[in-house]
């Protein structure tokens, strides 16, 4: 995954519609200066000291540290998340271009009024519409800091929940964060003996969700339809797994319809791959707008299910 960074277009995000539209994210400071003349974070401090004061509030050593980052800690193709406050996001986007100054004749900002914040980055925005990820206090006040990918991962799944039926919010996260090499991974093979009139194969788990997958994941919160369990990460988002209850794929060949998908936990994931569980309809936690097709968990027990194999 790329360096993903949140940057704050001004306070509460003051400055993100014009940022929006000019394709591009800023800083302020020092706005007669080219940020590519200094070598290091200490030049940096040494200037705002010299416009500013030394002590000034703001225009201290972290206020050189962000404007170091944004030169030469940033690199095109990292991800930027535009934040408002301390929990919302008003976008993400794809870095573009290297360090612009003010005066540059590609700077979108260059003869723009609305802001003082000038030196730019070009940013692809991918992402145009917010989402809250809960809790108090998820991003640190400072402008522009990196985030680790369990941050990026809660930043995903407030997307989700925000915008459970948007089929265009899951392409664009797909965009911004997928990896389309992921191959489908052997999960797990049994050589014990084998059912009369059942073929023995090997069990697959692929592993990037579909569409619908992980739309049913949000409708059942992440919680296990079978025992009802919801794993929780430490930054308080859930993981769950959703199951083709008539497995993708040769030799199965079930389709991806909501119908044929439950939201399970990785044990129950894992059992129902190797044949170990038997379905129930009736047993299955319900979700409303989920409605399952009797026809694959009938599948699942003739085909998959071998009783005994506990």
């Amino acid at each position: 995954m790329a360096q993903v960074w949140k940057i704050a277009p001004g306070n509460r995000a003051e400055d993100w519609q014009v940022f929006s539209e000019h394709g591009c994210i800023g800083i302020g400071w020092l706005e007669r200066r080219d940020y590519r003349e200094f070598k290091n974070e200490g030049a940096v401090l040494e200037a705002l000291q010299l416009e500013y004061g030394e002590g000034t509030k703001g225009c201290g050593k972290g206020a050189a540290e962000i404007i170091w980052r944004f030169v030469d800690g940033i690199k095109p193709t990292h991800i930027v998340i535009a934040n408002d406050g301390y929990n919302r996001m008003v976008g993400i986007g794809i870095v573009e271009s290297e360090y612009i100054p003010p005066t540059a004749h590609e700077n979108p900002m260059r003869d723009d009024m609305h802001t003082h914040r000038h030196h730019v980055r070009l940013i692809k925005w991918i992402i145009r519409r917010p989402a809250d990820v809960p809790g108090t206090r998820f991003f640190v006040q400072r402008t522009l800091h990196p985030l680790d990918e369990t941050k990026v991962d809660a930043i995903k799944q407030a997307y989700l929940i925000a915008y459970p039926d948007d089929s265009e919010i899951l392409d664009q996260l797909d965009q911004l964060f997928g990896d389309n090499s992921i191959p489908e991974t052997a999960k797990a093979r049994d050589f014990n003996d084998v059912g009369p009139g059942k073929v023995l194969t090997t069990a697959y788990r692929i592993l990037r969700d579909t569409e619908l997958a992980r739309r049913v994941k949000v409708m059942h919160n992440f919680e296990c339809q079978i025992c009802g369990y919801a794993i929780v990460l430490g930054d308080g988002s859930r993981y769950a797994e959703a199951h083709h209850i008539r497995p993708l794929g040769s030799p199965h060949d079930g389709p991806d319809i909501m119908g044929n998908i439950i939201c399970l936990c990785p044990n129950h994931h894992a059992e129902c791959d190797l044949g170990v569980s038997e379905l129930s309809l009736s047993s299955l936690h319900p979700a409303d707008g989920h409605d399952l097709e009797p026809r694959f968990i009938e599948y699942h027990n003739r085909e998959i299910y071998m009783p005994g194999k506990r």
